[in-house]
């Protein structure tokens, strides 16, 4: 009969150790999935009380980009890329606290399929000062850089602040302001407004992306990896277990296939299994139907994780031969 207090989080996680939450905000192409937030308003609940409302709010920090450009622009032709930012970190349910990593890495920010907006959820108190904003188009062919200290100048990220600007890409220049349009239940800060002139600065090399993918090596050491693409040469498939790696295009493998960095290479140890969640890659991709795929070389985009119980990529939605 003792009254209780109530905690909870969204989203959903389940791999929570002694109520700590860990955060990775490596990966931006699905923001619902870390935009974290926390509700602790319910306390001392006797148990006659049937109902309680909790009051969730954000508690990390949201960038958004709202862009109007008249460039063609082809699918996956165009990154929005922020340096030198802190992406890893843990907060505590039993207290509402946020401890974050002081290591830092390039993101890049989560685009829509129409090129008119880029949004990044960062950590609270990230000083922005040292960090730089990149438009590239066409793999950094055309890249505009943004020093961010011109644009955060007022100290760090605040949590539960979402910061908008308006965007506007010329053949020649990007024109950035500020939109004092308020979101709801973010806390929008004052605006501000600047301009960016084409850069001749080396833009960053952005690991993952369809300009600069993983190597077959590297994907099998960064498992974990979200929504990136993979290079190497279709070398066979397996039917059932690790164990048994085939070439036979009549051995019905076709759930999967496996990349190498070598078109000859047999050792498994070297191949990254990618497992066919589509019917549209399976089609293209399998060897069964498609004997002549043994040896080509091809990219795929998709999440690293184990398939077999050895590194490989799953949920796999984009290929690309390259010969």
């Amino acid at each position: 009969g003792e009254a209780v207090d109530f905690i909870g989080y969204y989203p959903y996680r389940e791999d929570i150790s002694a109520f700590t939450l860990p955060i990775d905000l490596t990966v931006q192409s699905q923001q619902s999935i870390i935009d974290l937030m926390y509700a602790d308003n319910v306390k001392n609940v006797s148990q006659e009380e049937s109902q309680i409302t909790m009051s969730f709010s954000h508690k990390l920090s949201r960038i958004v980009f709202q862009m109007e450009h008249y460039l063609v622009i082809e699918q996956n032709d165009f990154a929005v890329i922020i340096t030198g930012v802190p992406t890893a970190g843990s907060f505590d349910l039993t207290d509402g606290s946020l401890t974050v990593d002081s290591a830092t890495t390039d993101i890049a920010c989560c685009v829509n399929d129409d090129f008119t907006l880029a949004e990044a959820i960062l950590m609270p108190g990230t000083d922005l000062s040292g960090s730089n904003l990149w438009f590239l188009i066409d793999g950094g062919e055309i890249a505009y850089k943004v020093p961010l200290n011109t644009l955060f100048n007022s100290g760090p990220l605040i949590a539960s602040t979402q910061y908008t600007f308006n965007a506007v890409l010329y053949t020649d220049k990007v024109k950035v302001e500020t939109d004092s349009t308020e979101i709801i239940p973010w806390i929008t800060p004052p605006s501000v407004t600047f301009t960016a002139e084409r850069s001749t600065d080396t833009p960053p090399q952005f690991k993952g992306t369809e300009a600069n993918p993983y190597s077959v090596a590297q994907a099998i050491d960064k498992q974990g990896k979200k929504d990136v693409w993979v290079k190497g040469y279709i070398v066979g498939a397996f039917i059932t277990t690790i164990s048994n790696f085939v070439t036979d295009p009549s051995s019905k493998a076709r759930t999967n296939i496996a990349l190498a960095d070598s078109p000859g290479e047999t050792e498994v140890s070297r191949m990254l299994l990618v497992n066919f969640t589509t019917t549209a890659l399976k089609n293209a991709l399998n060897i069964c139907d498609n004997p002549s795929n043994i040896g080509r070389q091809v990219m795929i985009k998709g999440d690293f994780s184990e398939y077999y119980s050895v590194p490989g990529m799953r949920n796999p939605y984009d290929y690309k031969f390259l010969e």
